[in-house]
């Protein structure tokens, strides 16, 4: 806290305690509550309910006691503070309007030394040392405050609609993407340049022969590892093997718009070589180690950070990397928690993929890039919505993620629409990273305006104001009054 000498001369300083004395708020449970009442009933996070029976006579301010500690609520009527929260009573001569900014600049929660639940000791709010300025002043001060932060809040929100747009404008390039009107189809172009083109359909057939020559090879690898070598032996076993393969089913396309010329609809089981995900068992964090990524490092710039990555030892890595192991130009997809979320991976370096995610294998013929696309896409993240089960921690299943519907473009033409795409969602995070580091110096400029405000800054001071030392021996005087009346 400011030493004295550095406050205007008319101000003086207080223990909280002295000048704005708290009381613990009461019990009053949900079921005990008469929610046809229009009395608002405050808990540390604001309002919880209403009742029919005010605890305060007035006004009042609540302060967080559990929970949310130092959170600061201003009841502009007679209100219910429950047990978790303190309150002070209005009083001509400690404005609650004043009070109220000046406990948001005091920072109460900074107070919480508890190690379980948080909370707020009233003996150490009582400590606590404040500026003080003539009642006048404070009145000023309450004007000059409210009068800024309206305007900042003006600005603060026109910042947030922005974001909005943003945000819209985003989901309506992506779905342009994926529904051929991003850029020119290849059937367009190929008309216009009197040539001929592969449609997604045969670029379909022949990843699903890649694909399931691929599988059938890997499958008889795994019978030649066992000792099998005879050429007789090994023909017998590819028959085997071949029998065995399932093509992928084709998905279901119901309510999906209609795909431009030289497109289709396919499932991402069949533009993938394999989609899991490791042991749901939590590898034990070291200090050192194999990157362990969720998706709390997915970068808002469509990217992966490992800096802040939790890391698991070799021995826990290669045992994870046993069931699938993330490699370059595979694609991250989270499932549990924030569900929808695709990262294509750009690195070399070994890492390995929580739980959290599913870690998709594009066929060599598919586009990573484009998959990824398509799975940030409204058409896609809509299926994933109605696929995704629970509330708490909501979960998509791998069964539902192989089934997802994803809409293919011609070879060529993937990567124009990867290319633009690109270009046009760089451009959004770019103004979105200026209006966050607005929005963080609009919340910067906030303290500094309280700041100013109870340095004496903000507001002109008047000789003629009464001193706050005259001030604090009045509101003394008043709480002897009352404690004799309330004897």
């Amino acid at each position: 806290m400011r030493n004295t000498a550095q406050l205007p001369e008319s101000w003086t300083q207080a223990k909280l305690g002295d000048v704005l004395p708290i009381l613990y708020g009461k019990g009053l449970t949900k079921a005990n509550r008469n929610s046809a009442g229009d009395v608002p009933v405050y808990g540390s996070s604001g309002i919880v309910g209403t009742h029919d029976k005010p605890l305060t006579r007035g006004p009042a301010l609540v302060i967080g006691r559990k929970g949310s500690v130092g959170a600061i609520h201003r009841s502009r009527t007679a209100c219910w503070p429950i047990d978790t929260v303190y309150y002070a009573e209005d009083c001509a001569l400690t404005p609650l309007g004043f009070y109220e900014h000046l406990l948001r600049y005091l920072r109460l929660g900074a107070l919480d030394r508890s190690t379980t639940i948080p909370g707020l000791s009233r003996d150490d709010y009582d400590e606590v040392l404040t500026p003080i300025p003539p009642l006048e002043e404070q009145h000023r001060i309450v004007e000059a405050i409210e009068s800024y932060l309206t305007r900042l809040d003006d600005a603060v929100a026109s910042l947030e609609r922005v974001q909005r747009n943003l945000e819209r404008y985003r989901a309506s390039v992506l779905k342009a993407a994926v529904e051929g009107r991003l850029v020119p189809t290849e059937a367009e172009l190929a008309r216009k340049e009197n040539r001929s083109y592969e449609p997604a359909s045969v670029l379909l057939e022949r990843i699903l022969a890649e694909r399931k020559a691929r599988w059938i090879e890997d499958a008889v690898e795994k019978v030649r590892a066992k000792g099998i070598t005879g050429e007789d032996a090994l023909l017998q076993a590819r028959k085997k093997v071949e029998k065995k393969y399932k093509e992928p089913e084709p998905p279901d396309t119901t309510d999906l718009p209609d795909l431009p010329e030289g497109w289709t609809w396919t499932s991402l089981r069949s533009l993938c070589d394999a989609i899991g995900d490791v042991d749901h068992k939590m590898p034990r964090r070291t200090d050192v180690g194999i990157p362990y990524v969720s998706t709390r490092d997915f970068s808002g710039d469509g990217g992966i950070d490992f800096t802040g990555a939790k890391h698991i030892s070799p021995e826990d890595f290669e045992r994870l990397c046993r069931k699938i192991r993330p490699k370059q130009g595979d694609v991250l997809l989270s499932r549990y928690g924030t569900v929808g979320l695709a990262r294509v991976i750009r690195t070399s370096h070994p890492f390995q993929a929580s739980y959290s995610m599913a870690i998709l294998k594009p066929a060599a013929l598919v586009s990573p890039d484009f998959l990824e696309v398509c799975l940030s896409s409204e058409d896609v993240q809509r299926q994933i919505k109605e696929h995704t089960r629970g509330v708490a921690q909501p979960d998509l299943g791998l069964a539902h993620i192989r089934r997802l519907a994803i809409p293919l473009a011609p070879e060529h033409e993937q990567a124009r629409v990867v290319e633009e795409a690109r270009r046009v969602t760089s451009l959004i995070h770019h103004v979105e990273s200026a209006l966050t580091q607005s929005a963080e110096r609009a919340t910067s400029l906030r303290q500094s305006i309280l700041k100013w405000a109870f340095e004496g800054k903000l507001v002109e001071q008047d000789p003629n104001d009464e001193p706050a030392s005259v001030l604090l021996e009045r509101i003394q005087v008043k709480r002897e009054m009352n404690r004799a009346e309330s004897n």
